[in-house]
């Protein structure tokens, strides 16, 4: 059911039709000149918003993962 895909399984869907609507141009070049950027641009925003909350958590819990990899080198005696 369509309704219940996730975010990067709706892009994986909207980068399909992308590619099916520039491939299938048509004869007329003017046809379809403004679909393929406008297909990327939402592509790529749908791309920031699957990435973002990852990357707001990482901002906050930095100094965590830091403290984790320094502890993870330390070499005992």
């Amino acid at each position: 059911n369509p309704g219940y895909y996730n975010l990067t399984q709706q892009l994986s869907i909207l980068q399909i039709q992308g590619d099916i609507q520039v491939s299938s141009g048509g004869g007329d070049i003017s046809s379809g000149m403004g679909d393929a950027p406008t297909i990327m641009n939402k592509i790529m925003a749908g791309s920031m918003l699957t990435i973002l909350p990852l990357l707001i958590l990482y901002l906050f819990t930095q100094r965590y993962f830091v403290e984790g990899v320094e502890r993870a080198g330390i070499a005992g005696d």
